[in-house]
């Protein structure tokens, strides 16, 4: 991973005339660049996050994302990293529509050796059902609709938003060359 650069991750985000009022431009102190709705200094931070069991040589992990529906959400991941004892380069494996955080993805990467950490994006933990604490869903309700409600209510922003922190979370691991 390259230096913590978070305006090269969110280049420009079109405006709705719906959603106009709900974008406020965030830039980091280092640039002057749009970057819509996502507080990219606050998204290159780690966040607060809790290991849970270990499985078949990879570690469950719940890190914190941006609130949904007035309510703190948590994000349910897969994280695994070679048995090197040296400090390695990291992916971040973000799956397309109607995915989840995907095991046999991160085991993979990590025979390659790499760390690697891939993300459920629809709200759901290790037993595939709904956290109490999980952001939307991926139903075309939160995928499309709730966007009416503004854009941080979205599908979309959650996902950026959880791949964003995804990279930060990895970029200060100590095991994880950020270089």
């Amino acid at each position: 991973l390259a230096p913590w650069r978070p305006w090269r991750f969110v280049q420009s985000l079109g405006a709705s005339k719906q959603g106009e009022s709900e974008l406020t431009a965030t830039a980091s102190a280092e640039s002057s660049r749009f970057t819509g709705p996502w507080d990219l200094e606050s998204l290159g931070r780690p966040p607060e996050f809790a290991f849970g069991e270990r499985k078949d040589g990879l570690q469950e992990v719940n890190y914190a994302n941006e609130p949904y529906g007035g309510r703190g959400t948590r994000v349910f991941a897969w994280y695994g990293t070679p048995d090197s004892g040296i400090k390695v380069p990291a992916m971040v494996l973000a799956h397309g529509g109607g995915g989840k955080a995907f095991p046999e993805w991160v085991r993979m990467w990590v025979e390659r050796g790499y760390a690697a950490l891939a993300m459920d994006f629809s709200g759901r933990g290790l037993d595939g059902q709904r956290l109490s604490d999980g952001g939307p869903d991926q139903g075309p309700d939160q995928k499309f609709a709730d966007i009416r409600k503004g854009v941080r209510e979205a599908w979309s922003y959650h996902a950026v938003a959880a791949i964003l922190r995804g990279v930060s979370f990895l970029s200060h691991r100590p095991e994880v060359d950020a270089e």
